[in-house]
């Protein structure tokens, strides 16, 4: 069949009408019908034969040539069941669930220039709180705490080294959290999780999968996945098709499905003459009924129809004019106007999308014209993009190829195997004996017993296990051989090498998925080292990281396109609802304000951790924790970063956390030691102080010892000068002048005792000083 030609791009845009898009997609069907025949749509039968092997219930009919039987022949000397075993659907859903469990974050981050320079002043307002905080702490720390206004938010860091790692992952500018919310919200409208897991499931099954996004009549922005088995696409060599010219999806429906979608666009005459199109194919009867009109028979007749989008490139032509001011002006104009001055008209190009339905194997269209809502960025208006996001992950050629087509072999040997093993089993001749009868005939029972018959003799060994013979023969000459042998049955070592040959198959099964026994969870080992089961771990996400690859693409693609469909979704009518949260009684209510339509967004997708990289994170947590040895962590510590999504922010927060904390507990540490240093420095003044006043005292003691002494003896001489004295006074028999003698004595003697010569005076003043002294060592308390 002969190409249909495309239609010229390059002509004035109002002559792109409805004839001219009806030529572009017939055009597309004829160029994908004939160089195209490797993906999509024209391999429909093959995804649903891969299909089938999904379910373990593929057609029996290939195998039964194998097996040397005929397709249409069930009648066969094979003693087998033909059932399929569902060896290969059991490791697929192993595989998926692996790839179920990839968890990703979509970070929206505006980039126009008013938006970043809005996070720089935010963000330098935080750093100059933090720097004021820290000096005025320096300063006066009660002064710092008495101003509210330079005290962390909750949530805010609290230095700057925590603001470093604040602005790197957990800022968020106040019109990225509602485009974020926006996009949860689409998402959970549209039920994307269940869609992503058909996406997942297309990707591994055909190698290819996609989505697509549009504005619905009410302005809500929608979400569906692309079934590959209705796709047609132009030629690309890309594996996202962002070189792809065309996408469009073939849509079987009823000719009365195609009165309620087109509507008044069609007259009934019209209706019969698409009827008249079809006839004969897709299952539609050969002829139309003859009252057609009255009771419109056809509308039960099946059609096709190409829902397609395809990329334009129009041109506005600009002349330049002079107003009546006298200034220049620029103004539309026709696109074939022509003027000697060049200067005089502006051509100006942008990238447009055109859409249409056409009836196959027919001349009616509907639904053309220009794409509503295209999607358009900010910093490229003249460019935009078509509503379907593909993907295929191993793709050369317009050929993609999914992992369970190529198990598709593996299990067609593991069935044809499997009946091999079944008839061997079944085929099977049962265990037997084998019998001399020679050495069972005459053989008496006891002295003088009759002798029993062999049959007897056989049915006493197998009810009785007792086996009764003649060892010598009729000439008396011994037999070297016993009566009955057993005999192995018919299984042989062949059912052993099918057994075989199927485990084999299995293990290919692993290897092309990169499951093992330790990642599908059937016979790991309870002594395999962790460095082992880590690797094992590994090599089964290095297998399936292709699929998980393009997973990731497909949703950066829907959610950067999600930003544009809510920016324009929200011009006409706010975007509100509820998302569930926490729990099941527990919802969101996201409402999001017209300013997200003047930013430009870029989407960043964000791997969440694994459960292996959780438990490593868990691991490091629990060793820093305060009960351990060198645990410098508290436990809202712990419950904080266990709380973060993002892997690497997660690992940062935990080293700044543990780098935080052992500064401050040797700050405490050093602080201590300066206390216990001033402790110990004190107790040593007081003890000093303590020995002084003991020596002190002991000094006193002394002098006022020796002092008593000295008057002691003053004393004593005063008594003896006195005595002296009398005696004169004796010898003289003449009185002596007693104040004289006192007053010619030294300036600085004791006084003159002139009762007791032992002095009883002094030694009670001696005792009076003692008593004294002592008092002023330990004061008695007053009562």
């Amino acid at each position: 069949m002969a190409q249909t030609p495309y239609p010229d791009h390059l002509i004035d845009p109002r002559q792109k009408d409805s004839a001219w898009i009806k030529k572009y997609m017939k055009a597309a069907w004829s160029e994908f019908d004939t160089l195209s025949p490797k993906i999509f749509y024209n391999i429909r039968q093959q995804y649903q034969t891969i299909k089938s092997y999904v379910q373990g219930n593929q057609t029996i009919n290939k195998y039964k040539p194998w097996m040397g039987v005929d397709e249409d022949d069930d009648e066969t000397y094979l003693n087998i069941d033909w059932s399929v075993i569902p060896i290969v659907p059991k490791y697929r859903r192993i595989a998926l669930s692996k790839l179920y469990k990839a968890g990703y974050n979509i970070v929206a981050s505006p980039i126009d220039p008013s938006a970043i320079e809005e996070k720089e002043r935010e963000l330098a307002e935080i750093k100059t709180r933090i720097a004021l905080r820290e000096e005025l702490e320096k300063l006066d720390p009660s002064v710092a705490q008495e101003l509210p206004q330079l005290q962390p938010m909750p949530g805010d860091p609290t230095d700057i080294e925590e603001l470093e790692i604040f602005s790197e992952y957990t800022y968020k500018h106040r019109l990225a959290i509602e485009m974020e919310d926006a996009i949860k919200l689409v998402f959970y409208q549209n039920g994307l999780p269940e869609i992503r897991k058909q996406i997942i499931d297309d990707m591994f099954d055909y190698g290819v999968a996609g989505y697509k996004d549009w504005i619905d009549s009410n302005g809500a922005v929608r979400v569906r996945r692309v079934n590959p088995e209705n796709l047609v696409v132009s030629y690309s060599d890309k594996k996202n098709f962002v070189d792809a010219q065309h996408v469009g999806e073939v849509i079987e429906m009823t000719i009365s499905e195609l009165k309620q979608w087109a509507g008044n666009q069609f007259q009934e005459d019209e209706y019969r003459k698409i009827a008249e199109g079809v006839s004969g194919k897709y299952g539609n009867p050969r002829f139309l009924p003859e009252n057609g009109m009255v009771n419109r028979g056809y509308d039960k007749w099946k059609i096709r129809i190409l829902d397609m989008e395809f990329f334009s490139v129009n041109e506005d032509v600009y002349e330049q004019r002079v107003n009546r001011r006298g200034n220049k002006v620029f103004g539309l104009t026709n696109y074939g106007s022509k003027n000697n001055k060049k200067e005089k008209y502006i051509r100006t190009s942008y990238k447009v999308v055109y859409k249409g339905c056409w009836i196959v194997d027919t001349d009616y269209c509907f639904n053309t014209g220009l794409a509503t809502d295209m999607k358009r960025t900010k910093s490229n208006l003249v460019d935009t993009e078509l509503s379907y996001h593909l993907y295929a992950p191993d793709f050369y050629r317009m050929k993609a190829v999914g992992i369970m087509e190529q198990l598709m072999p593996i299990a067609d040997q593991i069935q044809i195997a499997w009946y091999r093993l079944q008839n061997v089993i079944n085929s099977a001749r049962p265990k037997g004996i084998s019998i001399e009868m020679g050495a069972l005939e005459d053989v008496p029972l006891g002295k003088g017993g009759e002798a029993m018959e062999p049959m007897k003799l056989i049915d006493l060994f197998e009810k009785k296990g007792i086996l009764v013979y003649r060892k010598t023969d009729m000439q008396g000459r011994q037999m070297n051989y016993r009566p009955i042998e057993e005999l192995n049955n018919g299984l042989g070592n062949e059912a052993v090498q099918y057994f075989n040959l199927i485990q084999s198959y299995v293990q290919m099964i692993r290897d092309i998925t990169g499951l093992n026994e330790l990642t599908d969870g059937s016979t790991p080992d309870p002594k395999m080292l962790t460095t082992v089961a880590r690797a094992a771990m590994e090599g089964s996400n290095n297998s399936l990281h292709h699929i998980l690859e393009g997973d990731r693409m497909l949703l950066e693609k829907l959610a950067s396109a999600t930003v544009l469909r809510i920016q324009d979704a929200i011009k006409h009518g706010p975007i509100e609802g509820y998302i569930k949260a926490l729990g099941k009684n527990t919802v969101d209510f996201i409402k999001v304000s017209t300013d997200v339509s003047a930013s430009e967004y870029g989407i960043q997708i964000e791997n969440k951790p694994t459960d292996a990289e959780r438990q490593r994170l868990q691991a490091y947590i629990q060793a820093s924790l305060g009960d351990g040895v060198n645990g410098v962590l508290d436990m809202e510590d712990a419950i904080f970063i266990e709380s973060v999504d993002n892997l690497k922010m997660a690992q940062k927060v935990l080293a700044y956390r543990i780098k935080k904390k052992r500064n401050q507990r040797m700050q405490e540490a050093q602080a201590q030691q300066i206390m216990n240093a001033q402790v110990q420095q004190q107790a040593a003044q007081v003890a000093e102080q303590s020995k002084q006043q003991t020596l002190q005292t002991e000094m006193m003691l002394k002098a006022q010892i020796v002092e008593l002494e000295k008057k002691y003896d003053l004393a004593i001489l005063d008594k003896k000068y006195q005595y002296e004295i009398e005696l004169e006074k004796l010898r003289s028999g003449s009185k002596v002048d007693v104040a004289k003698v006192y007053n010619d004595r030294e300036p600085n003697s004791a006084p003159i005792n002139l009762g007791n010569p032992m002095l009883p005076e002094s030694l009670d003043m001696q005792n009076q000083m003692m008593q004294q002294m002592m008092q002023q060592q330990n004061p008695m308390p007053s009562n």
